[in-house]
């Protein structure tokens, strides 16, 4: 059986990051974390991933730069790329879309409703979304 792609997280925050594991724990996709730009970005290079979960504020580099490099890996857009930022900032919102992103989503504060808003954005990306020519997902 051929393995699954993999969620990719990019999130420096260890404790957000856990968060996030811990939320989709009991999904049927594997979760690749990395805490940098420059992660991100060798570990789309190195195969593609089911879904990108990007923080925009990284050590290294802006996750909009990230985003920006992502998409020039994947012209066609094939991979989804979600915004998952506690930034409510409308430029970053317009910002994020302008490059690419497929949505922008603003962490909760709340432990339970940050678990749901992660679940449901990568169940709707994983399981639920359609596109084009791509024979359905998951």
């Amino acid at each position: 059986m051929t393995p699954r792609a993999p969620i990719l997280l990019v999130e420096d925050d260890p404790a957000l990051a856990e968060l996030v594991m811990v939320a989709l724990r009991d999904g049927a996709l594997p979760v690749v974390h990395v805490a940098t730009g420059a992660e991100a970005i060798a570990e789309v290079e190195a195969a593609t991933p089911r879904l990108v979960l990007l923080d925009l504020d990284l050590p290294d580099m802006r996750g909009l730069q990230v985003l920006d490099r992502v998409r020039a890996l994947d012209p066609a857009r094939t991979v989804p790329v979600v915004v998952l930022s506690s930034s409510e900032d409308e430029d970053d919102v317009a910002r994020a879309a302008a490059l690419g992103a497929n949505s922008y989503v603003v962490k909760p504060t709340r432990f339970d409703e940050f678990r749901d808003t992660v679940q449901c954005t990568v169940d709707y990306w994983t399981r639920l979304h359609r596109a084009p020519g791509a024979g359905g997902a998951a």
